[in-house]
C-alpha cells in the first residue's frame, strides 16, 4: 500500500534516513526555540530558531542572536541537546562510513583498508556505538570538572557547573557556541581554560577512530607511533604540523596589531589559541574583525583544511 512504500522510500536508504533524522531533529529544536520560556527577553523568530537550530544540530557554531542575552536557561539548554545529539550523530556516521568503506574489498583491499583505517574493521555497529558515547561521556566530563574550576572564580558553584557543562560540550562537540558575547575574550590569558578548551577541541577534531587507536595501541612505558594505522599517523601529524605552522603565522602576523595588548606568553598562547580553534571550533579569544587581511585569510585556509575524517 502506500505508507508502506512511503515508509520503504524514507527509510529503506541509510542516507535518506540519516537526513530525515538530522531534518527531524532540526524542527524539533526550532519549535522548542520558539517557545516563549526559551527566550530572554523578545520572542525568537521562526527564520532566527531555524537558523540557529541548524547551527547547532550541524555544529557550526554560526549566530545571527547573542546566545547568553537571547536565551534563557532553558532555551540555552535546548541548545546543548542539540549541539550534543548533532555532535554525537555526525561523529558516528563519519565513523561507521569509514570502517564500512571496505566492507568486501579483496584480499589486497582488505589489507590496504585495514591498514588505512583501523586495526578493527570487524567490530559490530554496537559496539562502536558504546565507545563513541563512553569516550564522549568521559571527554566531555573531565572538561567539565577543569573548567569548573577555571570558571569558579566570580561565579556561584551552580553559574560555574552550568559554564563548564555547556563549554565543554560545545567544544568537544566542535560547536562553536558560548554563552559569553565576546567568546572568549576576556579568558584570552588564562592558560588553564584556554588549554582545556584545547584540548576538547582537538580531542573531538581528530575524530573516534583514532581516540580508540590511542587507548588501544599507545603505551607509555613504549611509546611508538608504528603501532599505529596510517589513518592515525596522517591524522596526528597532519594535526600536529597545522597547530604548530598556525601558531607560528598567527604569531607573526598580529605580533603588533591584536596581540599587542597581552604579555609576551599571552601572545603565544591566544595565537595557538586561534590555531586550534579556526579548522573547526569557532570560538576565538582575538576580536576577528580587527585582524590582518593576512590573517584572515590564513585562517580561511585552516577553515577550508577543516578537522580529521571521523571528527
Amino acid at each position: 500500500n502506500r505508507s508502506f512504500r512511503i515508509s520503504e522510500l524514507l527509510f529503506h536508504s541509510p542516507a535518506r534516513s540519516i537526513i530525515l533524522g538530522f531534518t527531524l531533529l532540526i524542527s524539533i529544536g526550532t519549535s522548542l526555540l520558539m517557545l516563549p520560556t526559551a527566550s530572554a527577553g523578545e520572542h525568537l523568530g521562526f527564520v532566527n530558531a531555524l537558523f540557529t537550530s541548524t547551527s547547532a544540530v550541524c555544529v557550526t557554531g554560526l549566530t545571527v542572536v547573542d546566545t547568553g542575552n537571547a536565551f534563557s536557561p532553558f532555551g540555552q539548554f535546548i541548545l546543548l541537546i542539540l549541539i550534543q545529539a548533532g555532535g554525537l550523530g555526525i561523529m558516528t556516521m563519519s565513523t561507521l562510513f569509514l570502517m564500512l568503506v571496505g566492507r568486501r574489498p579483496g584480499l589486497v583491499g582488505q589489507i590496504v583498508v585495514q591498514d588505512a583505517f583501523t586495526h578493527s574493521r570487524e567490530r559490530n555497529i554496537f559496539s562502536i556505538l558504546k565507545d563513541v558515547i563512553l569516550f564522549t561521556c568521559v571527554i566531555e566530563g573531565l572538561g567539565i570538572i577543569l573548567m569548573f574550576f577555571c570558571f569558579l572564580p566570580g561565579n556561584t558553584m551552580n553559574q560555574a557547573l552550568f559554564l563548564s557543562i555547556f563549554h565543554s560540550i560545545s567544544a568537544f562537540c566542535n560547536a562553536g557556541f558560548s554563552v559569553f558575547s565576546d567568546s572568549f575574550v576576556r579568558y584570552r590569558e588564562n592558560w588553564a581554560l584556554n588549554l582545556v578548551l584545547c584540548f576538547l577541541i582537538t580531542s573531538g577534531g581528530i575524530g573516534f577512530l583514532v581516540l580508540s587507536e590511542l587507548k588501544l595501541k599507545f603505551s607509555f612505558k613504549r611509546p611508538s607511533l608504528s603501532r599505529l594505522s596510517l589513518h592515525s599517523k596522517i591524522v596526528l601529524s597532519t594535526t600536529s604540523i597545522l597547530l604548530i605552522f598556525g601558531t607560528v603565522l598567527i604569531t607573526a602576523m598580529e605580533w603588533h596589531n591584536t596581540l599587542a595588548p597581552l604579555s609576551v606568553p599571552g601572545r603565544f598562547l591566544s595565537a595557538f589559541f586561534q590555531s586550534v580553534t579556526a579548522r573547526t571550533a569557532g570560538f576565538n579569544t582575538l576580536p576577528i574583525g580587527n585582524m590582518a587581511n593576512e590573517t584572515l585569510f590564513f585562517t580561511i585556509l585552516l577553515m577550508f583544511i577543516g578537522a580529521s575524517p571521523g571528527s
